[in-house]
């Protein structure tokens, strides 16, 4: 049997989206390279490029459609905060001030706990501790959250520790945690540290906080959750709160916010943050942000993941006939717009070629393989599988 493997390498791209260091040369989109591979050869191949995708083709909060959302909401204090994680595209809609965090600050005094035994070297945390984190982030437990803010020691303690988490606005100095201000933008700060790793939190206790934030009472897992494809994994942590006047902000009043990471099947990752706090009724509040998660969701799941590239590859296979070659019919070895998978940035897929269209043994095969609708620029490289 002989195998063949396709590589995608990634390049730069524009729009501030992603940034690499490597370039590499480029030929039109959709050109053919064709060459002949001898038994344990290898064919190295510069691929083709479509232009990358920018953050404003990315948008979920498009003109035409934010426009119908407010609509829908018109008076309504709220704002929300994305990232695609994929491309580094980041997006807001509505108010730019702070909002009461209500029990999304749970999420923060997790991360200070796991941080605060990270900072002693423990690898795990205590019987006791895990019991309160997971009845504060699970059943959104307000007592459990009190005897863990208490523990830190308090709205300093939980600002520091915010501080190390990423968080760069949100003020802890409130008389209580829930009434805490902060900015969907900083939230997405958190949730990343918290989430998506790479920052104050190693990879264990980052693991720790997503078993957390991914097991959420059924109850309570609605908001950033919602519209997303099946086989999608979801992180979040929701709070409501209604103010009677005895806290800052619009009194007589709902707040109600969500905030979370969504992991698409094919492995695309977001974070989304919506903050309300002028509602009449929760349930409007509600409403309101799965109706704007669901949007984000179907762009997001839509759109194709920055490097993925479209590979077609067919082999005209040869038997040994001396010096000649005496080929056979070409057979169609692999086309990924019919799978719907592409070949991602820095992947690779490995096809079998083990006989020809004739049911022959090949011993050589020359190849013609096709990239089209890159979403970044870079090359495609084909090798006799294990060369390299």
């Amino acid at each position: 049997m002989t195998g063949m493997a396709l590589h995608r390498l990634s390049n730069d791209t524009d729009g501030g989206c992603v940034q690499r260091t490597r370039r590499f040369p480029q030929v039109v989109a959709g050109a053919v390279v064709a060459g002949l591979v001898a038994a344990g050869a290898s064919l190295a191949l510069s691929g083709a490029d479509a232009s990358a995708a920018t953050c404003a083709t990315l948008d979920p909060f498009a003109q035409s459609w934010t426009t119908a959302y407010q609509a829908t909401w018109a008076g309504q204090h709220l704002a929300a905060a994305v990232s695609d994680e994929a491309t580094g595209c980041s997006f807001h809609l509505g108010a730019t001030d702070a909002f009461p965090t209500a029990s999304t600050a749970k999420a923060q005094i997790m991360g200070a706990e796991l941080l605060s035994f990270q900072d002693r070297g423990a690898t795990a945390l205590d019987g006791g501790t895990a019991a309160l984190i997971a009845a504060m982030i699970r059943y959104s437990d307000n007592d459990s959250a009190t005897v863990l803010y208490e523990d830190l020691g308090g709205a300093a303690a939980l600002q520091s520790y915010g501080r190390r988490l990423g968080m760069v606005t949100t003020n802890n100095a409130s008389f209580a945690w829930g009434g805490d201000a902060t900015t969907p933008d900083d939230q997405l700060r958190l949730l990343r540290t918290l989430l998506v790793g790479g920052g104050a939190l190693n990879d264990s206790w980052v693991a720790v906080a997503r078993g957390f934030m991914g097991s959420v009472d059924p109850t309570q897992a609605w908001g950033v959750s919602a519209g997303v494809p099946a086989g999608s994994t979801v992180w979040l942590k929701n709070g409501w709160l209604y103010n009677d006047g005895t806290d800052w902000g619009p009194a007589d009043a709902w707040r109600v916010n969500s905030i979370g990471a969504v992991q698409l099947p094919n492995g695309r990752r977001y974070l989304v943050a919506v903050y309300g706090n002028t509602w009449s009724l929760m349930g409007d509040g509600v409403t309101a942000i799965e109706t704007l998660s669901a949007h984000v969701a179907s762009v997001l799941a839509a759109a194709r993941n920055h490097g993925e590239t479209a590979v077609a590859a067919t082999a005209l296979a040869a038997t040994d006939a001396g010096s000649a070659f005496a080929a056979t019919a070409p057979t169609r070895l692999l086309d990924t717009r019919g799978t719907g998978v592409p070949v991602p940035a820095d992947g690779e897929v490995t096809v079998d070629v083990e006989t020809g269209a004739d049911g022959v043994v090949p011993t050589a095969v020359a190849v013609n393989i096709t990239a089209v609708d890159a979403t970044s620029a870079g090359y495609v490289i084909a090798f006799a599988d294990g060369t390299a």
